[in-house]
């Protein structure tokens, strides 16, 4: 998986999740293909013990995302 898309390119994130792409990184400004690019490599990186594997670090994740997008923090986050 992660080598297929390290040799086929990254699609924008625009068509991977339109929600997603809505998320605005001021003042930092991140180019579009860095936040995938990004998690590609810590997802390389990771081992595989029982807890603390590639699949709990994308549900911790996941679950930022959720509180982010249904508790309205953009109000409150700058």
């Amino acid at each position: 998986e992660v080598s297929k898309l390290l040799v086929s390119g990254i699609e924008p994130v625009k068509e991977i999740d339109p929600c997603f792409a809505e998320f605005t990184y001021t003042p930092r400004s991140l180019p579009d293909d860095t936040t995938p690019m990004f998690c590609l490599m810590v997802k390389k990186g990771y081992r595989d013990p029982p807890y603390h594997n590639w699949m709990h670090a994308f549900s911790v994740s996941h679950f930022c995302y959720l509180l982010y997008k249904n508790l309205g923090l953009s109000n409150y986050l700058e």
